[in-house]
């Protein structure tokens, strides 16, 4: 019984809520004779301004390791075997390391770009 009460409560709570911000649907004469402009396009300087140089930034970042692993997973388009001969590991370590240094790529991106 409290189950179904609460489930109860939890629908109408959720109706309530869902009418509530409910937003008119208007079309798009109508906006444009309301006078909108529609949306403006701004490029985000971080993400467009040279990626050449943001990847490069992030890569001296890295330790040299990871650099390694990328530079022949992405940059060569080697494959995860041929990388691990090239860099005399195991197949099975170049995919942790290529795992690492995305993860960390990613972490440092913000503060590559200037984000931070």
């Amino acid at each position: 019984m409290q189950k179904w009460l609460f489930q109860v409560a939890r629908t109408t709570i959720a109706d309530y809520w869902r009418v509530y911000y409910r937003v008119s649907v208007n079309s798009l004469e109508e906006l444009l004779e309301a006078g909108w402009e529609g949306p403006v396009e701004e490029e985000p300087a971080a993400i467009s301004s040279r990626p050449l140089e943001r990847v490069q930034r992030i890569l001296r970042a890295l330790p040299e390791h990871y650099r390694e692993v990328l530079n022949c997973r992405f940059l060569l388009n080697l494959s995860i075997k041929d990388t691990a001969l090239r860099l005399s590991l195991t197949e099975a370590n170049v995919k942790v390391l290529q795992f690492r240094a995305l993860k960390r790529a990613a972490e440092l991106e913000p503060i590559a770009t200037g984000a931070l």
